[in-house]
């Protein structure tokens, strides 16, 4: 499946859309950012944690971490954004300039950090955990750099966020990494899709995760109000711009 991606996947030589040709080398080849090495010389005490925490799964689960007894460490090393992910993260933040980020799925706030650290001031991020150890951790997390322009919500997605989706007159970026399951994904993409602009953009993570999930992936980007697609194997970026539908595959 890879190798079929590796193949569709265009350089900034073929790109005609000014647009697309400045995310490519802005977002998706652009370099790190200060922060971005220092949040993953954080991720890096957590990849040292030994202790081990009680989880509750809310959506598709993990295909690594069976138990739900697990140790910091390992939640770190699989479900935590690498450095390559989380630096495109902070990138594309910094190059959409939002005002409001909505993510479905703190875990231990990796991405979260990323995101937040490249917001101005006067932006917010609103960061949804169903686990409450979870969202213990990833507050941790924030204290720790000091970004206040997080708000972390502990609770189901189907409860808490149509109460902030109620009190929110628009989206700039919403991120899915919360539930890898087909249906409750393309539930949560309707929740939002009315609150988009022509600026913004969604990302859902772990496209490829399972057939129903790039099943979800294919109707999402199809969706009449998607004009572009961005597809990096392991996520999916779409936009809503005035423009002639396209798709494109990139690698990260």
């Amino acid at each position: 499946m890879y190798l079929k991606h590796r193949l569709k996947s265009k350089s900034s030589l073929y790109l005609h859309s000014p647009f697309v040709f400045q995310f490519y080398n802005e977002v998706i080849k652009g370099k790190p950012l200060e922060s971005d090495i220092k949040i993953n010389n954080y991720k890096k005490t957590l990849l040292q944690d030994n202790k081990s925490i009680e989880i509750q799964d809310f959506g598709a689960g993990s295909k690594v971490l069976s138990n739900s007894n697990r140790k910091i460490k390992d939640i770190a090393r699989h479900n935590s954004k690498d450095i390559k992910q989380g630096s495109f993260m902070s990138r594309l933040v910094r190059f959409l300039k939002p005002n409001t980020i909505l993510e479905y799925g703190t875990s231990l706030g990796i991405s979260s950090l990323y995101m937040a650290s490249a917001l101005n001031s006067n932006a917010q991020l609103i960061s949804m955990e169903g686990d409450p150890q979870l969202s213990k951790i990833a507050q941790n997390g924030c204290d720790q750099f000091n970004l206040k322009n997080i708000q972390l919500l502990n609770g189901e997605f189907d409860t808490c966020f149509p109460e902030v989706l109620q009190k929110t007159n628009s989206l700039d970026l919403v991120y899915f990494d919360g539930n890898h399951l087909k249906e409750p994904t393309l539930k949560y993409f309707k929740d939002c899709i009315n609150l988009a602009n022509e600026d913004s953009a969604f990302v859902f993570d772990d496209i490829r995760w399972t057939a129903d999930m790039l099943s979800a992936w294919n109707i999402i980007k199809a969706h009449p109000k998607v004009s572009l697609s961005i597809d990096l194997f392991d996520m999916g970026i779409i936009f809503f711009r005035q423009q002639a539908k396209e798709n494109f595959c990139f690698n990260l």
